[in-house]
């Protein structure tokens, strides 16, 4: 096999196992026409979801005790 086909099978293979690596985050934000907060998996746009706190998460698990302790979550 030459390097040529290995470096192609490489590409191959990092090409389809890349998604595995991605890492998924979740945001806190405010719903403002419900004035009540959820947690997104997509950063919020600012108009109708108002993104709370400066972080993202890592795991909605993480999300949702932010949630439970950020005050403007708990009015």
């Amino acid at each position: 096999m030459s390097n040529d086909q290995i470096c192609f099978r490489c590409r191959v293979t990092l090409a389809t196992a890349w998604p595995a690596f991605a890492v998924q985050e979740y945001y806190v934000a405010l719903d403002t026409s419900l004035n009540q907060c959820r947690v997104m998996s997509t950063p919020p746009d600012g108009s109708t979801m108002k993104r709370i706190g400066d972080q993202s998460y890592t795991t909605m698990e993480e999300a949702e005790q932010a949630k439970a302790r950020l005050p403007e979550c708990n009015t």
